[in-house]
């Protein structure tokens, strides 16, 4: 009985931190740019279960009347929050990819193109050449 009452007194505590770590994950999805879709993917696969969680929580205790054992135990609820806030802050804290690599990528990519480009002009006047006739003094 004890238990009951403590489970229930309790859920509007874990109810205000559920909410305070999903809007800080929202917020920090719009702040990090450098993560890949896949990374935001996870975070958002990962914070829509634990909304479903918080939701069949709620649901359970708008179901049940107090003297009736709930469904969820605080160590779930507790355990779900704690999960979802370890594993989008692990995924926040890498870092960003180097911007070296990715301008060597660019480089690369414009030197090459820039190359093709010498050559054509080098080809070009060398053809027109051919085509010219010899001037007459």
């Amino acid at each position: 009985m004890k238990a009951r009452h403590f489970y229930y007194s309790e859920l509007e505590v874990y109810y205000g931190q559920f909410d305070k770590v999903a809007t800080t994950i929202k917020d920090k999805l719009g702040v990090h740019e450098h993560l890949t879709d896949a990374q935001r993917e996870k975070i958002n696969t990962m914070l829509t279960a634990a909304e479903t969680l918080m939701a069949g929580v709620k649901a359970d205790q708008a179901a049940k009347k107090l003297y009736e054992d709930p469904a969820y135990t605080l160590d779930q609820i507790i355990g779900g929050i704690d999960s979802i806030k370890k594993e989008t802050e692990a995924i926040f804290n890498l870092p960003p990819p180097p911007k070296s690599a990715e301008k060597k990528t660019e480089d690369s990519t414009a030197e090459s193109g820039e190359k093709k480009k010498e050559a054509e002009a080098e080809a070009k006047p060398d053809a027109e050449m051919e085509n010219e006739e010899p001037k007459t003094s």
